[in-house]
Order: C-alpha cells, then sequence, then structure tokens
C-alpha cells in the first residue's frame, strides 16, 4: 500500500487531521505570544545583542517543543489507549496489531509532532530578524521593529484562521487575535515600571 493511500486510511479511522489543526493553530498561539513577551522585555530592558535575543528564543523554543510534544504523546497515548479498550470491549476481541491500533498509533506520533513543532516554527520565524543583525546585515533596532511587525502579523492570521473555521467576520477575528497582544503588552510594561532599576 502506497504511503498516500495509508495516510488516507489512518485519516478515516482516527480522523487526526482535525485535531492536528487545532493543536497547531493553540500551540502557535502560544509559541507566538511568548517570544513577543520576551521580545517586549529584552526591548524595555535595552538589550541590544542579537545573540542574547537568539538564545532565549531558541532556548524557549526548544522547550516548548518538548513540553509539548512529551506533553501530547502522553495524554493523547492515554486517551487513545482508553479508547481502545472500550473499544475492544465491544467487539469482544483484542485490537492489538491491527490496522487500528497501527492508526491510533500513528496519530498520537503525528499530533505530538505538531503539537511541538507548531510553537517552536512561530518562535523562530519572530526572531528570524535577529539572525540577519549578527551577521551585521541590518542593524538591533530594525531586527526589533521587524520582530514586532512579524508577530502582528502572524497573531492576525492566526485569528483569521480562526475566523474561517468559526465562520466569523474575518477582521473581527483578526482584532480579537491582536487584543491579547495588546493585553500581554500592558502587562510587560506593568511589570518593567515596577522593576526598572531608580535612576
Amino acid at each position: 500500500m502506497g504511503i498516500r493511500k495509508k495516510l488516507d486510511q489512518y485519516e478515516k479511522i482516527t480522523g487526526m487531521s482535525e485535531l492536528a489543526r487545532r493543536y497547531f493553530v493553540m500551540n502557535s498561539f502560544d509559541g507566538t505570544l511568548t517570544i513577543f513577551g520576551v521580545l517586549l522585555g529584552s526591548f524595555l530592558a535595552q538589550i541590544s545583542e542579537p545573540a542574547t535575543i537568539i538564545m532565549l528564543g531558541m532556548a524557549g523554543g526548544a522547550a516548548i517543543f518538548v513540553s509539548g510534544v512529551w506533553g501530547t504523546y502522553l495524554s493523547e497515548s492515554a486517551e487513545r489507549k482508553k479508547s481502545k479498550n472500550e473499544l475492544e470491549k465491544v467487539m469482544l476481541k483484542d485490537l492489538d496489531r491491527t490496522k487500528i491500533s497501527e492508526a491510533e498509533n500513528f496519530a498520537t506520533y503525528y499530533v505530538s509532532f505538531i503539537n511541538g513543532i507548531s510553537p517552536l516554527l512561530a518562535i523562530l520565524l519572530i526572531i528570524s530578524p535577529f539572525f540577519a543583525a549578527s551577521a551585521g546585515i541590518i542593524g538591533m533596532g530594525t531586527a526589533y521593529y521587524i520582530s514586532f511587525a512579524l508577530f502582528f502579523v502572524v497573531f492576525a492570521s492566526i485569528g483569521v484562521f480562526l475566523g474561517r473555521l468559526s465562520k466569523e467576520n474575518l477582521v473581527l477575528s483578526a482584532l480579537k487575535s491582536l487584543a491579547v497582544g495588546f493585553v500581554c503588552a500592558i502587562i510587560i510594561y506593568a511589570i518593567s515600571s515596577f522593576t526598572a532599576p531608580p535612576i
């Protein structure tokens, strides 16, 4: 059986693409908001070394990746095992080494990977200007502004995507998404005001 045919079969059994899509959007949202917090905090703290931003972003991305993959794998494995056990009781047969078991196992790995990789990709995209700054192609200030612009584009895109799914007004959905970023910015700015060293 070809790979495409096998994947189609897995999809029919598990419906994994819908779950993967949900995880992709949800965790892209988390990753985007996380790196925005790092960027804004670094900007307010006047961090001027691109390597520092890259290290913070990639360290955070790696942690979210591992957390996303491992956490999802554990929860999905438990849920799918429970579903399989219930199905076995109804069918009065062992489903190990069947197409159902094979499809469920693949879906668990697939969804876990999507859950981990989506925030990492969002983070890498948003901090990409700092790689250019590190190479001396652009200045640090420009890197910050491009990264903030990328954040707003990604966040608005997530809002539009969610609006399409829910058949809401796309502009309103994008604004709802961006509103979360503004709330986050206000909180970070308030924290920076309390923690700033005295002049």
